[in-house]
């Protein structure tokens, strides 16, 4: 019983994360994309400003077929509930995460702050700490994907394959942007990889929220 819970258990966390990791490589593909395309060199000029409007769109787009594309490689079904469940958790979950970073991390940020003597170091403790617990996630969904691809398990190979592909682009996405970063210093390029990870963490939220409203409607 405590080993099916377990299971249970790690399989939710796995869609959730999945989740995050396809939108959030979704995410560095299209800002990637965009950059290279119509950015080669500096900041969009002002006669293209409607390349920032192109990203907001397909930055909207990510967050809907991010969660929906890991939630069918799950093999679960879509419902109207599920949507709305969805549309909910990553609503209303985000804002509560954001309550919650403010509650836990302003009294770090502020002691980090102090203790290292920079106005910044706060902020540069959360990133570190959200950073890190991405990289951890990335790498143990990528691990098990890896793993499941061998000929002797062949679990869920097309999620598998998903999962190397979208770990892949996340890191030359993140060398794109720290190259790019060390060429223009003194721009805003580098927060990129931190909106791709919020991205994907509004992704996990969704997925969160279509899982409680599935459970809840059977």
């Amino acid at each position: 019983m405590l080993s099916l819970k377990s299971h249970v258990t790690k399989e939710r966390v796995a869609l959730a994360g999945d989740a995050c990791l396809l939108t959030a490589a979704a995410f560095g593909l299209v800002v990637g994309a965009l950059g290279a395309a119509f950015a080669p060199q500096a900041e969009p000029a002002e006669g293209v400003a409607w390349v920032s409007l192109l990203s907001g769109v397909l930055s909207l787009a990510v967050v809907i077929l991010g969660p929906l594309a890991a939630w069918r490689l799950h093999g679960r079904r879509l419902t109207w509930m599920v949507v709305l469940g969805a549309v909910l958790g990553g609503f209303v979950g985000s804002n509560i995460v954001g309550m919650l970073v403010m509650v836990v991390f302003a009294p770090l940020g502020w002691l980090v702050s102090q203790l290292g003597g920079s106005d910044f170091a706060g902020l540069i403790a959360m990133v570190v700490i959200v950073g890190g617990a991405f990289v951890s996630l990335l790498v143990w969904l990528v691990t098990d994907g890896v793993r499941d691809l061998s000929p002797s398990r062949r679990v869920h190979p097309r999620l598998d394959a998903v999962r190397v592909v979208s770990a892949a682009v996340l890191v030359v996405f993140a060398l794109g942007v720290a190259l790019w970063t060390a060429n223009h210093p003194g721009g805003e390029s580098g927060e990129a990889v931190i909106f791709a990870m919020l991205a994907g963490l509004v992704a996990a939220l969704a997925v969160a929220g279509a899982e409680i409203a599935a459970r809840a409607h059977r």
